[in-house]
């Protein structure tokens, strides 16, 4: 038997203009206690939330009179929490299957998100503060465990043509990517334990850089700092336990670092 639990489903049109509208709004609920809410605005916004469980909670906004986008967002179990809101064209897919994991995603102009998350405790942010995903940029994160958390915040008024993933398998990872402007690949897989991976503006913006990090084990540590704009790449790849790596560089650098058994530590450091 079905119970449709409560939902609060509200559309919102410009003065003058409703009949005008041709916006696409769908909840599905069974359950208890699940909560939806969507807020349209413009025309061709398409968006769609379908919760099974007990305590889940979606939020869809999309707010633009110039573009149209499509949002959809699916929770399976419980106490889960999805909040997508796009201001462009573009796409936000949404999925949880499990209890307690939260994800969140902001983005304008021509941006694509996709959010999976299959365990507990799992947590997922992409410019959840500051400036939203911009300009023909696309973001995966996935997430199959326990208590891992992945992060992407952007730079303010940046955030254009991004090609990022971050890719969690196991328990306790940690994949941080942060105050990114633009024309960016970057790439962190964890599968293990406790790893934890960290790409961050240093002394210059985090522009036109090319990162992957592989992480495969528990307990290692990686990090990526930007002191230069443009045409560099950096890669680590760590096989095993308590790894360290660590490396920063500037504009048109080239480095790797590769590691394989256990307290392993590696630093570059290069500028212009």
């Amino acid at each position: 038997m079905k119970t449709i639990s409560t939902f609060t489903l509200a559309l919102f049109f410009a003065a003058g203009t409703a009949f005008a509208q041709s916006n696409d709004a769908t909840v599905d609920q069974e359950g208890n206690s699940n909560d939806a809410t969507i807020e349209q605005t413009g025309s061709g916004q398409v968006s769609a939330i379908d919760q099974s469980g007990s305590s889940n909670t979606a939020s869809s906004v999309q707010n633009s009179t110039s573009n149209s986008s499509e949002i959809s967002i699916t929770q399976v179990g419980f106490y889960n929490t999805a909040s997508a809101d796009h201001s462009g064209s573009g796409e936000i897919t949404q999925y949880q299957a499990g209890l307690n994991n939260s994800a969140v995603a902001r983005a304008t102009s021509s941006s694509d998100v996709e959010q999976t998350q299959i365990g507990s405790g799992n947590e997922a942010l992409i410019a959840e503060t500051g400036s939203r995903l911009n300009q023909n940029s696309s973001v995966e994160q996935y997430q199959v465990g326990f208590n891992n958390e992945a992060s992407l915040s952007i730079w303010s008024g940046n955030g254009r043509h991004l090609d990022i993933e971050q890719i969690q398998v196991g328990s306790g990872n940690v994949s941080d990517i942060s105050d990114v402007s633009h024309s960016n690949v970057l790439s962190t897989r964890q599968y293990g334990l406790n790893n934890s991976a960290t790409l961050e503006r240093g002394s210059s913006a985090f522009t036109g850089h090319t990162v992957d990090v592989l992480q495969l084990g528990d307990g290692n540590s990686a990090t990526f700092t930007s002191n230069g704009q443009h045409n560099s790449y950096a890669g680590i790849e760590q096989f095993g336990l308590s790894n360290m790596a660590s490396i920063a560089h500037g504009s048109g650098d080239f480095a790797t670092i590769s590691q394989e058994g256990y307290s392993n530590s590696a630093t570059i450091t290069q500028g212009n």
